[in-house]
């Protein structure tokens, strides 16, 4: 049967939802899903019509990214959960068509175990990559690249694509206090996967002993005596099967807290900031040590982080700077005032509080410099900004004086 996915939405920059589909021909003798096709409807073209945004009730945790978690729970209710009409022996085949040829996943179960293009996989990973690769196909249009993505989803488990794409994490201990870090992760052909332990230093495992390792820190799965909670000697140990000397130690112990997850974070988020001052005329990173931003007397900026973000809005200029406060408040907005006589100055500075107290420093400052950029709308959803028209004034700062203060320095979040 010809089947027609409709992907999660997911909501664009407009506001408005964007809606996704993959479709596929589906050959199966798995009852439940022969059942329910004559539940779902039927487009003009033939092709059944799945819809994944309703919710799927499910206890299972297949992925920390809400999108691949509801899709993947999807997946799992249709393609591998057991259920009344279950069998010990069910065979499901895949096949995407396109110009040059066709590209096919054949999902096997025998007894209560999985197979994907005669590998084995455990039933979690099934479902991941099922919801990944059929994703994939909303958006390719080539049979060499959607091979390429159904072998590598089907021959390495879900726990080790995330570390290459993300870096494998890992946690210990210095005077009682916990850090978790990113360790850099490569694979290294199709049964061996390495991670930089150290700088510039490699240990390998095999794919099945890497998943195991990366399941004990990213699911904080405990089954594993081998790798859960070990130390860095321990874990130097299980990569060469030598003991670490005490140089080697205290390098790998430096290395490991440079790629702590909170400096990670961080990094990322102002690569966010610039990415914006790129691309968006409207923002630009500034540097508050610069005139006129140096002259505007602002004295709760961070001591540390010398950088801000000028917006300009429909209404008014503005500048959201970060702080040395915790939590929601990791920034602070004010409005640029420039009188026809006189100097730029700035306004007392607004309360915009973050839903998530979670959120890094870098985060906060581009949600506030996005919600800027459309300050007469952002004025009539936050009850602090209501009055902005009132008090801005119609000067804005000139371009050449903004580029002239424009943040070149390199951070250094460690």
């Amino acid at each position: 049967m010809k089947m027609k996915v409709y992907l999660p939405r997911v909501r664009s920059d407009r506001g408005s939802y964007s809606e996704e589909t993959s479709s596929f021909l589906l050959k199966t003798n798995r009852r439940v899903l022969n059942n329910r096709s004559t539940d779902y409807t039927r487009n003009k073209w033939g092709e059944v019509e799945y819809k994944t945004n309703s919710n799927v009730k499910t206890a299972r945790k297949f992925h920390e990214n809400p999108y691949w978690q509801k899709l993947s729970a999807h997946m799992y209710n249709q393609f591998v959960a057991n259920d009344a009409y279950a069998s010990s022996n069910e065979m499901s085949w895949i096949t995407f068509r396109y110009y040059n040829g066709d590209s096919s996943l054949m999902i096997r179960k025998d007894g209560s175990t999985f197979f994907m293009n005669g590998i084995k996989q455990h039933q979690k990973d099934v479902a991941i990559a099922l919801g990944k690769i059929i994703a994939f196909g909303a958006q390719n249009r080539c049979k060499e690249a959607m091979d390429a993505y159904i072998e590598r989803n089907c021959t390495y488990p879900s726990n080790v694509l995330y570390a290459v794409e993300n870096r494998a994490p890992y946690k210990f201990f210095v005077d009682s206090q916990e850090y978790k870090v990113r360790i850099n992760t490569e694979l290294i052909g199709r049964d061996e996967v390495a991670f930089e332990i150290s700088e510039n230093i490699w240990g390998s495992l095999s794919v099945k002993e890497a998943n195991t390792f990366i399941n004990a820190y990213k699911n904080e799965s405990k089954v594993s005596r081998k790798w859960a909670d070990i130390s860095p000697s321990n874990l130097w140990y299980n990569m060469f099967e030598t003991h670490v000397t005490d140089a080697q130690e205290q390098l790998m112990r430096s290395w490991l807290l440079q790629n702590r997850t909170s400096v990670i974070v961080e990094e990322r988020a102002f690569e966010l900031l610039q990415d914006m001052d790129r691309n968006y005329d409207e923002f630009t990173l500034v540097d508050m040590r610069k005139a006129p931003f140096s002259n505007l007397g602002i004295d709760d900026r961070s001591r540390k982080h010398h950088f801000a973000m000028h917006v300009t809005g429909e209404i008014s200029d503005w500048i959201v700077y970060p702080n040395d406060s915790t939590g929601s408040q990791r920034c602070k907005v004010r409005l640029i005032q420039i009188p026809e006589e006189g100097d730029i100055r700035a306004g007392s500075p607004f309360c915009i509080d973050d839903i998530n107290s979670k959120n890094v420093m870098g985060d906060q400052v581009a949600t506030r410099a996005m919600l800027l950029k459309n300050d007469r709308t952002a004025a009539k959803m936050v009850s602090t900004l209501r009055d902005i028209e009132k008090t801005a004034t119609k000067s804005r700062i000139n371009r050449k004086v903004i580029e002239k203060a424009r943040f070149t320095e390199e951070l250094r979040w460690n």
